[in-house]
């Protein structure tokens, strides 16, 4: 699920549902609003979540030290981050600088091995239709959005994100109620290191659309460490990587988007600035960060 305005005030004005619905990207803005805050970003991560640790990173305690607001620069607001008393990442809110009275929350749940296996979605405090059924496999991860109930018909859209012998995310399909299900569209993420580098896209023929660049920095990337894709998808290129990327290039026009950082002395990442957007966003965090 994409998070943008319109998404949200149709879910608040139907009582039902964000239409949940895989982007083509077109443009630079939509592959940056599906993998998010790699810009615009709004645009998916391990099973297991890397916590960041205060005193991993210079005299802080051993309390671990979590992001606790992230940037939502292409719809002028931010995001709000709640954990469980397992410093898992429990519960993201969206809110709008300029419309204080409309909020939309996630609440992830978990089984015994600390994977996410449903999310609740919530529009000022009434629980939505929609929600998300998480199946972890060997192999694979299937996350399904249904709508106004588990029964067969009310499932909207699933897709199947497919895992390599690391566990590393390396495609995903995605299949829609709208199309009866049949074959859709696919993504491939190629890896250089621990960073997602090459995105490719597919489409149901299986051929080639459109790609993308990425090059990254060399610091701690707030999303990775709390497996938070930057949208309500479970998994993108920003929490699939390590580091913060500093560059997304579309191969087939020549475009390129850029980002710039700045970073607390004891190395939390502070601001970042795309060159798609006016504003430079923020970083909170759980410790104090200098």
């Amino acid at each position: 699920m994409s998070i943008n305005r319109e998404t949200l005030q149709n879910l608040l004005l139907l009582n039902n549902p964000i239409p949940i619905r895989y982007k083509k990207y077109h443009s630079m803005t939509d592959i940056v609003k599906h993998i998010k805050p790699l810009s615009l970003l709004v645009v998916l991560g391990f099973s297991a979540l890397f916590l960041s640790n205060c005193s991993d990173r210079e005299n802080q305690t051993k309390t671990p030290c979590l992001p606790t607001q992230f940037p939502f620069e292409e719809e002028d607001g931010v995001i709000d981050a709640t954990y469980d008393l397992r410093n898992r990442l429990a519960g993201v809110t969206y809110t709008f600088n300029d419309d204080a009275d409309f909020t939309f929350t996630s609440i992830r749940s978990f089984n015994s091995d600390n994977e996410i296996v449903q999310v609740n979605f919530y529009v000022n405090g009434s629980i939505a239709a929609d929600f998300i059924k998480v199946t972890h496999a060997k192999d694979t991860i299937k996350e399904e959005h249904y709508r106004s109930g588990s029964a067969a018909e009310n499932l909207q859209s699933y897709r199947y994100y497919y895992l390599n012998s690391s566990g590393k995310v390396t495609s995903f399909s995605e299949r829609e109620h709208s199309n009866s299900f049949a074959k859709g569209d696919s993504t491939v993420y190629t890896y250089t290191g621990n960073n997602v580098t090459l995105v490719r896209l597919y489409n149901e023929l299986n051929e080639l659309e459109e790609s993308y660049e990425i090059t990254y920095d060399n610091n701690t990337n707030p999303y990775n460490e709390v497996n938070f894709s930057g949208d309500e998808y479970l998994f993108s290129p920003l929490n699939l990587s390590e580091n913060n990327p500093v560059s997304i290039k579309h191969v087939e026009s020549g475009d390129i988007t850029t980002f710039s950082y700045t970073f607390a002395g004891n190395g939390f990442l502070l601001t970042r600035k795309s060159s798609a957007v006016a504003e430079a966003g923020e970083f909170k965090y759980s410790c104090t960060v200098e």
